[in-house]
């Protein structure tokens, strides 16, 4: 997928790309992110038939919960 969708919407943010984090549930997600050059935080069970270990991410969570750790482990590199 193109990651123009998420680096335009960054840009649009006043954002940084090395600050930048992608969380989604799929593929379609995991590829947009990849391809921007961004972490990605793939959260199980998502809208995918895919296996979590088909699907490119650098974490894997199952809910919300200690989602600030890992955010804050990239705002503090």
């Amino acid at each position: 997928p193109d990651p123009r969708h998420i680096t335009s919407m960054i840009e649009i943010m006043n954002g940084d790309l090395k600050k930048s984090i992608m969380i989604g549930d799929s593929e379609n997600d995991s590829e947009a992110a990849k391809s921007a050059g961004i972490p990605m935080i793939l959260l199980e069970d998502g809208y995918t038939e895919k296996k979590v270990d088909q699907i490119y991410h650098n974490h894997l969570i199952k809910d919300f919960v200690g989602l600030e750790k890992i955010i804050s482990k990239y705002l503090n590199d």
